[in-house]
């Protein structure tokens, strides 16, 4: 699978992310970083905490993450949830923060068996 293919099986805009890079190993590159990135993390961490602020932090950067990389399967959840939670509010419904966590987790999956396939 290429990186291309990738985007595809994850339900992701490559034609855009690639319209703005012009290089496939670049987006490679960036895309595999994501599964470094610990927003999602820190987004669930402070809204157990009931640290609405914190947690707004992580969702809006996580939004521009999202948005940069073209992951739109990721896209409405995000943009939802960083209006719901601008100001330091709490999220309206804990469904949304649901879906989004089983959509993230499922393009980390795919990013992961992406890496392990090409690393051969």
């Amino acid at each position: 699978m290429n990186i291309k293919e990738c985007y595809q099986k994850m339900g992701a805009d490559y034609e855009n992310i690639f319209s703005r890079l012009g290089d496939a190993d670049m987006i490679e590159y960036l895309v595999l970083k994501f599964t470094k990135d610990t927003n999602m993390q820190k987004l669930i961490d402070a809204l157990a905490r009931q640290d609405y602020e914190e947690g707004f932090m992580a969702i809006h950067t996580l939004k521009g993450v999202v948005l940069n990389l073209g992951l739109t399967q990721l896209e409405p959840a995000v943009v939802v949830l960083t209006e719901e939670m601008r100001g330091g509010k709490a999220p309206k419904s804990l469904e949304l923060l649901e879906a989004l966590k089983d959509i993230y987790a499922r393009t980390l999956l795919i990013l992961e068996d992406y890496r392990a396939e090409n690393e051969k």
